[in-house]
């Protein structure tokens, strides 16, 4: 799940996305493609009576919108960023984090 701009995220950032997993590009590309149909978007009027709040949230501007829509429908963030962490309304999971959560479920 994530807002509209999670897609344009996911494709400017393919190539490191690539390095970090250690796989060809062609590889990562086609699991975008595979994977888009799976990701759940929402458009920006459907938070935007948070982006304000997420804005006083966000480390980096660009991760407003991202804050916005945690705050709006409850959701936690998946992010390795660590500044993300110095709030405490919206709960982040980091990737070890995540493994560890699933890992207990």
């Amino acid at each position: 799940m994530g807002p509209e701009k999670l897609l344009e995220e996911v494709e400017k950032h393919k190539d490191e996305i690539a390095e970090k997993a250690r796989k060809k590009l062609e590889e990562i590309e086609l699991a975008i493609k595979l994977l888009e149909p799976e990701f759940k978007i929402f458009s920006r009027p459907e938070y935007t009576v948070k982006l304000s709040e997420g804005l006083k949230l966000a480390p980096h501007p660009k991760d407003v919108e991202y804050f916005a829509l945690a705050l709006r429908f409850d959701f936690p963030v998946w992010s390795n960023e660590k500044a993300f962490k110095k709030q405490s309304k919206v709960k982040v999971f980091s990737t070890s984090d995540l493994i560890s959560f699933l890992s207990g479920i």
